[in-house]
């Protein structure tokens, strides 16, 4: 059966806009809609994979925009196209330090996807384990959505799916991070109040007003970001006086970290970022 899905108007346009028509590209309405990201619309697209009312579109097409009194348009993705989406998976790694997240920029660092290579760490239950041993290529297209530095610890999505990166990189997801810092006799209110209010400047951009407050340890403090840039925390606290001497994320989303340090597992299929 396909999937599908119904928005009003009365169809696509195939072969891109009419003169004088509006709408949204389809590609753009799958991914508004939370069915793939726009690259692997596309993807399907040029595979004539997806119809609107029937008809196979080709990229550049639209979905119009609702006027009154037209029937709703149905938006449909081939079972084929439809299998290999679910078919894409994200993993959840604790990553150690001395891990780098990406590619390394030499033959002594270790990437953490290297990690997923040994199913003996995975953490998964044993019929997930045995499934990923009897596929070879289970780790093809994988690649981390945002950066932990090399010196930092906690948790690392990696994934398959363009629609999970997209999201992950964006701000609409938190990310919260146990932050050890010195001399703990700088943590004041109004440092506080600086790291958190936008006002501070990264590469001569406003960071983004985020969340930090004390925790139970009088050197650890618990940020909640809505962003990601290069080893923001670090500078941010540095900027307040404050120097980092541990980094830990704890959490992405609605997904805390539950694995030891080392171990990974899949995203369960109840498990969800947002």
């Amino acid at each position: 059966m396909l999937s599908s899905w119904r928005v009003a108007g009365a169809r696509a346009f195939c072969n891109g806009p009419a003169p004088g028509r509006s709408g949204i590209r389809v590609n753009s309405w799958l991914a508004q809609h939370g069915i793939c990201s726009r690259r692997e619309a596309d993807d399907l697209i040029a595979r004539g994979l997806v119809t609107v009312n029937g008809e196979t579109v080709a990229l550049g097409a639209l979905v119009p925009t609702a006027e009154d009194g037209q029937e709703q348009a149905v938006v449909r993705v081939d079972p084929q196209g439809q299998e290999e989406l679910n078919a894409k998976r994200t993993f959840l790694i604790h990553k150690p330090i001395g891990i780098v997240s990406g590619q390394p920029d030499n033959s002594s660092e270790i990437p953490a996807v290297r990690l997923l290579e040994d199913l003996d760490r995975c953490a998964a239950p044993a019929d997930i384990v045995e499934a990923l041993r009897r596929e070879p290529n289970y780790l093809a297209g994988v690649a981390p959505c945002g950066r932990l530095d090399k010196d930092s610890t906690g948790l690392l999505v990696l994934t398959q799916s363009g629609l999970v990166a997209s999201k992950l990189l964006s701000r609409e997801i938190e990310k919260e991070y146990l932050v050890r810092v010195a001399p703990k006799e700088r943590i004041t209110n109004n440092s506080l109040d600086r790291l958190q209010n936008g006002h501070l400047k990264l590469d001569g951009r406003a960071v983004w007003p985020c969340t930090v407050m004390r925790t139970d340890v009088p050197n650890v403090l618990r940020f909640i970001l809505h962003e990601g840039r290069k080893r923001q925390i670090r500078r941010m606290c540095g900027l307040v006086g404050l120097d980092v001497t541990g980094l830990a994320r704890v959490r992405v989303g609605k997904v805390d970290l539950d694995l030891k340090r080392g171990q990974w597992r899949t995203l369960r299929p109840d498990e969800s970022f947002f």
